[in-house]
């Protein structure tokens, strides 16, 4: 049970109140986004290389699971994950590329392959990989379709809270989405949170709790998730500790000659049966 918990550490996508807004008036709303734009777009540069030490909470079913491992991060390349329970002994290895995915699972001895189009269709959310890593990171630059395919930043409704700007996309029925909200943080000029709802029965809510500078990158201390799909709920949580830029990380999966090699749509069947 455990292992197939810790497994689901990139499936299972906490979503803080939002403060009244206010919006801007119609005579300063250009110049105010334009202004938040440029400012945005300074800061919200994606690290090149990265590895740190991660603190994972899941919560499922109303069950807590807390564990520890490790994360590394290739831009543009590769997303690398291993996690521990409370022994430190690894029960689960995750590796994510541009068009591929590989799990294994350490316990059962077996090796999920599959691509990212199968976790778009079975979470009911598009995802890419420059969606993945624009979540994992914090940041959400000309690549992450999931904020600007979905959320034009320079068309969507303009508004403020005491925290954050606030845009809000038009919703397309076309593409089943009926909500979508991007907050940028007014102290940091970071990403602050991300709201998308589709097909009127998944919610997917991100939340980041501060930002570290590492040279003139900012890495998120936490990133909290929660999706909502078909009346079920699930958060992840993950706390970076002591992250590092680290050229040179190595992030292959290697998959063992006695693992046994099965779609990624299993884990998802085995996943929504426990």
């Amino acid at each position: 049970m455990k292992s197939k918990i810790a497994i689901g550490v990139i499936l299972i996508l906490f979503a803080a109140c939002k403060p009244v807004s206010k919006v801007l008036n119609n005579s300063n709303v250009e110049t105010e986004r334009q202004s938040v734009l440029k400012a945005f777009e300074k800061n919200d540069l994606l690290v090149p290389f990265l590895s740190a030490n991660i603190n994972v909470s899941i919560t499922n079913k109303e069950k807590v699971t807390n564990l520890s491992g490790s994360f590394r991060f290739i831009k543009d390349s590769a997303i690398w994950l291993s996690v521990s329970p409370g022994l430190g002994i690894e029960v689960a290895r995750v590796l994510i590329r541009k068009d591929s995915i590989f799990v294994l699972d350490r316990i059962k001895s077996i090796a999920y392959s599959g691509n990212l189009q199968s976790i778009a269709k079975l979470l009911n959310f598009e995802f890419t990989f420059n969606d993945f890593q624009s979540i994992f990171l914090g940041s959400y630059g000309s690549n992450a379709n999931i904020v600007y395919n979905s959320t034009n930043l320079l068309t969507a409704d303009f508004e403020q809270t005491a925290e954050s700007f606030v845009f809000k996309g038009k919703n397309s029925p076309v593409d089943k989405i009926s909500m979508r909200e991007f907050h940028i943080s007014k102290q940091l000029y970071k990403a602050a949170g991300y709201k998308l709802a589709y097909n009127d029965t998944n919610l997917l809510t991100i939340n980041y709790t501060d930002f570290n500078k590492l040279d003139q990158y900012a890495i998120p201390e936490m990133l909290k998730i929660q999706l909502l799909s078909n009346a079920k709920s699930s958060s992840f949580e993950i706390a970076y500790l002591k992250p590092e830029i680290t050229e040179g990380i190595n992030v292959a999966v290697k998959i063992p000659t006695r693992y046994t090699i099965v779609s990624i749509e299993n884990l998802f069947n085995n996943s929504k049966t426990n």
